[in-house]
């Protein structure tokens, strides 16, 4: 059996000097890749119960991230972008890897008097589909940069 522990790493690009506290970090928990014949998906929904297709077993549920900036221009409406898919980074040579392919996030956030915004973020991983399991028992990590502008 192949154990994966996956964590998504944030980053946020701005338009203006901000910091990110992050209140609670968005992790996909620990699963077991039972298949991997045809792309598998574990959803970590920004509200809702985690779900998962067939080829995964969950052995530890995720949760979605909290993120909560600072410093921004207030009230005021932040559009949020990022691109996808992402790939999987692997730290100990595993070949087959996930694809970070959605982000559930809101597409426009609004700052209050303070400059400050909360963002709830979930996401959705799908396996290789490769037909082969070579999912090594590490932690597996997405880049991923989401932009905010004015």
């Amino acid at each position: 059996m192949f154990y994966l522990l996956s964590i998504i790493t944030l980053a946020f690009s701005f338009l203006a000097t901000a910091n990110v506290f992050v209140e609670q970090p968005l992790t996909f928990g620990q699963v077991v890749v039972l298949d991997n014949s045809t792309p598998h998906t574990l959803t970590v929904p920004a509200y809702g119960p985690v779900l998962s297709s067939s080829g995964l077993r969950m052995i530890k549920g995720g949760q979605p991230g909290i993120y909560t900036i600072t410093g921004l221009e207030g009230p005021r409406a932040i559009s949020l972008s990022v691109d996808l898919p992402v790939l999987s980074n692997s730290a100990f040579g595993s070949t087959d890897r996930f694809e970070l392919t959605h982000l559930d996030m809101p597409d426009v956030v609004y700052s209050n008097e303070a400059g400050e915004v909360q963002l709830r973020i979930g996401a959705t991983v799908q396996t290789s589909g490769s037909g082969t399991t070579h999912y090594l028992n590490e932690t597996f990590s997405f880049p991923v940069v989401i932009t905010l502008s004015y």
